[in-house]
């Protein structure tokens, strides 16, 4: 039977472990597939259950582990895979070996797709009990992920390119809708042609679903950064011609944001750089002196933020051809 492509062959072979198969239901699994033989593994500090189903296209695993201490499992990906991952219980740390845990899930009850490189992992799992169960997809899925799932773009990409970094999708909490999709994919009945194709349309409606999910998380965090966008620009509008309200750290301090999320808006909702935009507006609002004003070319320097005539008149030929001078006669 094809092999889930994430397992802990490592982990078993570490500790000498011979799992155990049997039929018969272990009294700390919740979350049973039906017809499917579990794995066991019994260690002093936990005890480990699992389920594996090959499909077309697909491979599913259910894994349940109760835990009387912290527990580190290795695990390894024997390819670059995508995989749903779904938590039902419990909280789940997991890192390449040599970097920081990352967390994957904080909060039961949810999903989220992800993109893992080939490559040895680790899994730290709290003292309690974990179950979770992720489905594995082949390339050769009878399905155009990318074509009916278009913000899956950078998570295919990673995946089809064999990219050499992770990458996981947002969290998202389960609804009785999938939740109930989940329960038909578990309960399943497996005896002929028609059941793995049923199987196979029920598993792209949990996919369908994540997708819609996302694609409103992307949507309301678009509107957020549109919102932040536009108070962005009203800042600079009013505090153009003023360096220190202008230095990064400066704004960041004052809207709250992280030096991160000041990159992401600007380059969201301003399309260029902010000291771009920021020399943008002063061109702009020296142009309106020169045509409305009498102001000197010094004092217009000044107006606009630059203490440097000489570099305000070199900045501005360069940008709009013509001298201050000569675009103020020019204008009149």
């Amino acid at each position: 039977m094809k092999k889930s492509p994430l397992h802990i062959d490592r982990f078993v072979a570490q500790h000498g472990i011979q799992p155990k198969t049997t039929r018969s239901r272990p009294d700390f699994v919740k979350y049973p597939l039906q017809g499917v033989p579990w794995e066991l593994i019994s260690l002093p500090d936990c005890r480990i259950a699992q389920q594996s189903r090959a499909c077309i296209g697909v491979h599913i695993k259910l894994v349940e582990i109760t835990c009387s201490t912290t527990v580190c499992i290795p695990y390894s990906a024997s390819t670059p895979c995508c995989c749903l991952f779904v938590f039902f219980e419990g909280r789940l740390q997991l890192y390449g070996e040599g970097s920081l845990p990352q967390t994957i899930i904080e909060r039961p009850n949810g999903m989220r797709m992800g993109y893992h490189p080939a490559g040895e992992y680790m899994i730290l799992f709290s003292e309690g009990s974990h179950r979770f169960m992720f489905i594995s997809i082949d390339k050769d899925l009878p399905c155009n992920l990318a074509l009916h799932f278009p913000a899956f773009g950078d998570l295919l990409s990673a995946w089809f390119n064999s990219s050499a970094a992770a990458l996981l999708l947002p969290y998202i909490p389960l609804s009785k809708t999938v939740g109930n999709l989940l329960d038909k994919l578990r309960f399943s009945q497996f005896r002929k042609i028609k059941d793995a194709i049923g199987l196979l349309s029920t598993f792209e409606q949990c996919v369908n679903w994540y997708h819609k999910q996302m694609a409103l998380l992307q949507q309301a965090d678009n509107d957020s950064l549109a919102a932040a966008g536009q108070s962005l620009q009203d800042y600079l509008l009013r505090n153009y011609n003023d360096d220190l309200a202008l230095r990064i750290s400066f704004i960041c301090q004052q809207f709250g944001w992280s030096k991160h999320q000041l990159n992401r808006i600007v380059s969201l909702q301003l399309k260029k750089g902010i000291r771009a935009y920021i020399e943008e507006t002063r061109m702009a609002r020296a142009c309106i002196l020169l045509k409305k004003s009498k102001l000197t070319i010094v004092a217009i320097s000044l107006e606009i933020g630059y203490t440097d005539p000489d570099y305000f008149s070199k900045l501005f030929k360069r940008k709009k051809g013509l001298s201050p001078t000569d675009y103020r006669n020019k204008e009149a």
